[in-house]
């Protein structure tokens, strides 16, 4: 199959065409080369791909036999258990305390969960409290202290888990705090009563039993209820309280609300990224729609390319969160596709 030069982004690239040199995409994505020969594959969404005016279309020899590289879930993962693969085991005598914060917004509706083994029966204790509107790291951070209280003894050496890097950083290696000051004082005083206490990290969501207990707990807090006046200020609460949307497989109301969100994204009235999940290739028929909208000129690329499609959930939230990174300017934008 040939190959053709596009523009991803701004920058030139290879990408799998027909003899005509047309764009051959699969689930909305297209197969792509940054160097021919470096062995390397990527996928790029077909809205992200430019044609560019004269560019040659090439034999399919042109580009060396290359493996898929590694996915953003693939690597994720691989980090991950890594991370959870350092986690030590509880020395003699030493408590264990696991901790997690959730919230919905951030700001939003949080909630704190933490569980505490004791060192000699092994028994575990559990404990989860709603904090009300609040941001991650007051979860996060009231987790750690509501932990810290369940062991009774001050003297008791303590092995504290957060996969919180702010808290840790926070709370045992000086950094300045610029938010929740009282919240961080109150904390400081708690740990320096207990000079045998150690915060340490460990990775969220790595299969780490305990830690996807205290992150389950967090969750099992989170209780709100919104009453709204009809289906418009409905949609508009969601809107305002999610920090992303994910279309699954659905009819008329699916597609409504989805084109609503990414009309609005379009209009720069949010800038939150929007997903569709598409299971057994769902919506496949739809990404085609978008790509022929595309193609006659009644959709921009860039805003063709405001939605990510993905056939299973992990891969789905790993290229929201990569899109939410570039949205806040946190991550490269010309980084290779996610």
């Amino acid at each position: 199959m040939p190959w053709v030069e596009v523009a991803l982004r701004g920058q030139k690239v290879l990408a799998r065409a027909d003899a005509a040199g047309e764009l051959v995409s699969e689930g909305g994505r297209v197969e792509i080369r940054y160097k021919p020969k470096d062995g390397k594959s990527y996928r790029a969404s077909r809205g992200n791909l430019e044609k560019i005016s004269g560019g040659a279309i090439l034999p399919d020899d042109h580009c060396a036999e290359a493996a898929a590289a590694p996915t953003p879930t693939e690597q994720k993962a691989a980090k991950k258990a890594a991370s959870a693969a350092r986690v030590e085991p509880p020395r003699p005598g030493e408590t264990v305390v696991f901790t997690d914060g959730a919230c919905s917004g951030n700001p939003g509706p949080a909630g704190a969960g933490f569980l505490v083994v004791d060192p000699t029966t092994g028994k575990i204790r559990e404990g989860c409290e709603y904090l009300g509107t609040a941001t991650n790291n007051v979860a996060e951070l009231t987790a750690i202290l509501r932990g810290v209280e369940a062991v009774a003894d001050v003297t008791a050496p303590i092995r504290v888990h957060t996969d919180s890097s702010y808290a840790i950083g926070v709370l045992q290696k000086g950094w300045k705090a610029k938010a929740n000051p009282e919240l961080i004082a109150r904390i400081r005083a708690e740990l320096a009563k207990r000079p045998n206490t150690l915060l340490v990290y460990v990775p969220g969501h790595a299969g780490v039993p305990l830690n996807e207990r205290a992150d389950g707990l967090a969750h099992e807090s989170l209780t709100q209820l919104h009453v709204v006046t009809g289906m418009h200020p409905r949609k508009a609460m969601m809107a305002d309280l999610s920090d992303a949307f994910i279309a699954l497989p659905g009819g008329f109301g699916t597609f409504e609300e989805l084109f609503e969100v990414t009309t609005w994204g379009m209009l720069a009235i949010h800038r939150k990224p929007i997903g569709l999940l598409d299971t057994a290739g769902f919506h496949v028929p739809l990404m085609a729609m978008v790509e022929h909208a595309t193609r006659e000129g009644f959709i921009e690329p860039a805003h063709a390319a405001l939605l990510v499609s993905r056939p299973e959930p992990a891969p789905l939230l790993d290229a929201l969160a990569a899109r939410a990174a570039v949205d806040d300017g946190v991550s490269d934008p010309n980084a290779p596709p996610r």
